[in-house]
This record gives C-alpha cells, structure tokens and sequence, in this order.
C-alpha cells in the first residue's frame, strides 16, 4: 500500500479506493476487509447507496450536506 493513501486514511486496491471517517483509522478498515474477505461479515448490508462515478461531486457532498444516509456509499464506475 502506498504511503500516501495512509495519510488520506484509505486503501487502494486495482481499480478501488475505500476511503473511511467517522474516527474509524486504517486499522479498522483493513480489520472489516479482513474480515469480509474470510466471509466472516457481510458488508453488502450496509451499503446506504452506490453513485455513479459520474456524479462523484454528489457523492463526496453527501456526508457534508447530510444528504440522505451518507454512512456507507459506494462510487461504481
């Protein structure tokens, strides 16, 4: 993992980016892929919503305008 995608608190992967906040560190996101790739925990119900990468603008205003439920959304090519 490249240093400076720590410093931005996310993790890239080949075509991915998941990026966290709400005072959960690196850690704690790699724990919640760890553990989703074991197939101990299943993500997919958390998913609030999934935006075009057309509308990524949208998408990154979401959380700061509280629009709708920003918790986990998911920014699909």
């Amino acid at each position: 993992m490249a240093e400076h995608h720590r410093r931005q608190r996310g993790l890239c992967f080949p075509g991915s980016r998941i990026r966290s906040h709400h005072g959960a560190g690196t850690g704690h996101v790699e724990q919640r892929i760890g553990l989703a790739s074991a197939g101990r925990i299943d993500l997919a119900p958390s998913i609030t919503d999934r935006i075009p990468l057309a509308d990524a603008a949208d998408a990154v205003a979401r959380p700061e305008k509280r629009i709708g439920d920003p918790m986990r959304f998911v920014r699909t090519p």
